[in-house]
């Protein structure tokens, strides 16, 4: 009766040590793969944005070839004008010293 209890605590004492042991092996292991995993989806994010700009740039690059009032929109922004015209600039910054 005494030596099946040892046997019994002995058995169970190996298997909880085993059980420690892999827990020991596979949890930095597991570490590693969640932040894997962290790290794909943040780059999967960043893709996503960069193929979002991307797109963006294919449009306008078709607008350039095809819609004429967009080219002359995007030269009023930068300042251009053409020569019987008159650009006017307001800086926002004016607005708040005004007396």
């Amino acid at each position: 009766m005494f030596w099946n209890l040892v046997y019994r605590l002995a058995w169970v004492s190996l298997v909880v040590m085993g059980l420690l042991g892999a827990a020991l092996v596979f949890v930095p292991t597991w570490q590693t793969h969640r932040e894997l995993q962290r790290r794909q989806a943040e780059a999967q994010e960043q893709i996503r944005i960069y193929e979002e700009r991307i797109q963006q740039l294919k449009a306008d690059q078709e607008r350039f070839h095809q819609d004429p009032r967009f080219i002359e929109r995007l030269a009023h922004d930068l300042g251009m004008a053409r020569p019987d015209e008159v650009v006017f600039r307001f800086n926002e910054d004016d607005e708040d010293e005004a007396p």
